[in-house]
């Protein structure tokens, strides 16, 4: 694989870069997957050909997507992490049902310190029903931080600034004399000393996810919980599997009713 990186891919000719692009493409075990991710990406030392190169991006991809396990995990890291065009396309490699792999990548998403992850999880998980994934989503849809630290945060001043005449400073020249003023500046308000404060984070991206994912697990709209999570948590241990269940019966009954239909051709009277 390094090989392949160093000569065929970075100066080979057309014949010899297609050719490698096709040996990429056509890795099967998670051992060569694993080599090829970690070669491809530039073993940390820069020159990423998966986030540079839009062939090799596209090869390796659709190895990954072969592989259920190690492969689909790491296309999801990839519609994490990338930047839009291999979120795009890693996004689009992802099967209809997620490896449990896939989606404990996806969870690690959507507990991310940065937004942007989040939101793509949250985003992966809607697209793809993982109801597994619900409470994750309940608790990523709202986040209360705290500023933490040693002493106060700020001082805010609040008020008007009146300017005013202080006093005079006697000026003498030749045969003559004035007062030089002196101002002086009055302020009038609060100040406000912030000891503590919080930082109150509401996800409406998640929340909608959210709310996808209830509402094809179970046929009904999600309920008006707002960003409570105790509530959310309430009802998901509660109401959410008899609401399954229910829909499960009600599409099985209505898919045996559509085999039992029997079609009979109109009769010709000719």
């Amino acid at each position: 694989m390094r090989r392949l990186r160093g000569e065929a891919l970075r100066h080979g000719v057309a014949a010899e870069r297609g050719a490698a692009l096709e040996t990429i493409q056509s890795l099967e075990s998670p051992l060569e997957l694993r080599a090829a991710v970690r070669i491809l990406e530039g073993e940390g030392m820069g020159g990423n050909l998966v986030h540079g190169e839009r062939d090799v991006r596209k090869a390796l991809f659709t190895a990954l997507a072969r592989d259920e396990a190690f492969g689909h995990a790491e296309l999801v890291r990839h519609a994490l992490k990338g930047d839009d065009a291999v979120s795009l396309l890693a996004r689009d490699l992802l099967p209809e049902e997620l490896s449990p792999q896939a989606l404990a990548v996806v969870e690690s998403g959507l507990r991310s310190s940065r937004e942007l992850h989040i939101n793509r999880a949250a985003m992966i998980a809607s697209a793809h029903t993982a109801a597994a994934l619900i409470p994750a989503l309940i608790d990523a849809q709202f986040e209360e931080r705290s500023a933490g630290g040693r002493g106060d945060e700020a001082w805010i001043a609040i008020g008007q600034r009146t300017a005013y005449i202080a006093g005079y400073v006697p000026v003498l020249g030749d045969g003559s004399g004035a007062l030089q003023p002196i101002p002086g500046i009055l302020y009038e308000g609060s100040l406000l000393r912030i000891m503590e404060s919080a930082v109150v984070i509401y996800r409406t991206e998640v929340h909608r996810s959210l709310a996808m994912v209830i509402e094809r697990t179970t046929g009904q709209p999600a309920p008006p919980l707002g960003f409570d999570r105790d509530q959310w948590l309430a009802w998901y241990q509660r109401e959410y599997p008899a609401l399954v269940q229910a829909f499960a019966e009600e599409k099985s009954e209505s898919d045996a009713a559509a085999v039992d239909t029997v079609t009979v051709p109109a009769r010709s009277d000719a």
